[in-house]
């Protein structure tokens, strides 16, 4: 079973298949490299706050993203330096220049701060995995949960030479998470998913991490060069073929709820219960 942030046990989420289909797997539904459980009702005091200097908490809107305010340096950097000035310029030191430059610092600050807002900015939530219960399949969802943490590390390297790529890597990352969620939810079908665990996603990871390793190499020669557009060739591919996954999955779970209606409808008969669509009307 999860554990969120508080050493609490995390409920798994529902099953219900006829529920969930539609996002599960729709490739253009929402991106979901990011499920943080927070229960800030009952947290510790002090648990949702930012201890690097300059930050504020995190905070969720109402449209359910989560944003980070950080405070602008710059008035902290102006008050220094003006209250330094003041400093110099005042000579003697009494108690009263003292005033005068706790005066000085903040009158710079507040004027300051005041053109200078804090940044408001998106933070991308990280997934949490859901574990089943079950030892092998939780040790495959543990691996792929460890090779999709390293392609987003590799992206984030690769992101400022090459930003298309990245994205291609990242909307990977979304894609895959969907399947591990939905093994999280229906551990019975992994071994649909076997050649997506035990081969697609670790290859997907080493090129991610090769590709970061002949940027930083910085050579231009050749073979590099070629190697480089094999693997946004390949990651481009598994684009296609993570989709196929999601058809697949859907396919069989509509296949089983298929099975589960018939045979409901066949007990209900046996018990003189008509399907109402066949029920001629009065």
């Amino acid at each position: 079973m999860a554990i969120d942030q508080y050493g609490r046990p995390v409920p798994r989420r529902s099953s219900d298949k006829l529920n969930n289909l539609s996002g599960a797997f729709d490739p253009k539904g929402p991106k979901q490299d990011i499920v943080i459980v927070q229960d800030t009702t009952k947290a510790p005091a002090g648990a949702n706050k930012i201890r690097k200097k300059n930050e504020t908490a995190v905070a969720t809107a109402e449209d359910g993203k989560e944003y980070k305010t950080v405070v602008a340096p710059l008035p902290f950097y102006l008050t220094g330096v003006s209250v330094f000035i003041a400093a110099i310029g005042l000579g003697t030191y009494t108690f009263g220049k003292y005033l005068l430059l706790a005066a000085v610092g903040a009158a710079v600050y507040f004027i300051s701060s005041r053109a200078c807002k804090p940044r408001k900015y998106e933070v991308q939530k990280k997934h949490q995995l859901t574990l089943t219960g079950f030892a092998e399949t939780d040790e495959v969802l543990r691996k792929a949960d460890n090779d999709l943490r390293s392609i987003k590390k590799s992206a984030q390297h690769i992101v400022k030479k090459d930003p298309e790529f990245a994205g291609n890597l990242t909307e990977l990352v979304d894609d895959a998470y969907k399947l591990v969620d939905f093994t999280s939810d229906n551990a019975d079908q992994i071994t649909l998913l076997r050649r997506f665990y035990n081969y697609y996603l670790p290859t997907l990871e080493k090129l991610a991490r090769t590709y970061v390793k002949l940027e930083k190499s910085g050579s231009d020669v050749k073979d590099v060069v070629q190697t480089k557009e094999e693997i946004i060739s390949a990651a481009d591919a598994m684009k296609t073929l993570f989709k196929k996954q999601f058809d697949k999955m859907y396919s069989n779970t509509a296949l089983d709820i298929s099975t589960d209606v018939d045979v409901l409808e066949a007990m209900l008969e046996s018990d003189g219960i008509k399907n109402i669509k066949e029920e001629p009307a009065e």
